[in-house]
């Protein structure tokens, strides 16, 4: 999902330290690259149950100078293919059990995003969001 925050007074360098804190806090392992002064990316990583979940947060500024945040999850980046009636048939349903409770986490998690973001966005100062 992405956002734009208009009328914000967020600067790009704070906002990537309070995510990268906030995903530290859900326990993730994050990583910050810049490219340029316009655009950073934050992935972060998180094992539970023996399975790696993996985030891609980018923060850039637009041309109109707001700014964009882009939250992508491991199905969105990679998505699975599968046709469920197969599976079933083959006998595989405990593997979509797992699909399922990947994108409940991922739901989940991104729901918390957004919810903490426009905490700091308000924080930051007005601020407009739209997706």
């Amino acid at each position: 999902m992405e956002k734009h925050f208009y009328n914000t007074r967020a600067d790009m360098e704070t906002l990537s330290k309070d995510l990268i804190n906030y995903l530290h806090k859900e326990g993730f392992n994050v990583k910050l690259k810049r490219n340029g002064e316009s655009i950073y990316v934050i992935t972060a990583e998180k094992i539970v149950k023996g399975k790696v979940k993996l985030l891609m947060i980018e923060i850039l500024k637009d041309k109109d100078n707001s700014l964009v945040i882009n939250f992508r999850n491991r199905h969105e980046l990679k998505p699975p293919t599968y046709s469920s009636l197969i599976w079933q048939f083959l006998g595989g349903g405990f593997l979509l059990k797992g699909i399922y409770e990947d994108v409940e986490f991922y739901q989940q998690i991104e729901k918390r995003f957004w919810r903490m973001v426009e905490e700091l966005m308000s924080a930051y100062g007005e601020s407009s969001a739209h997706s």
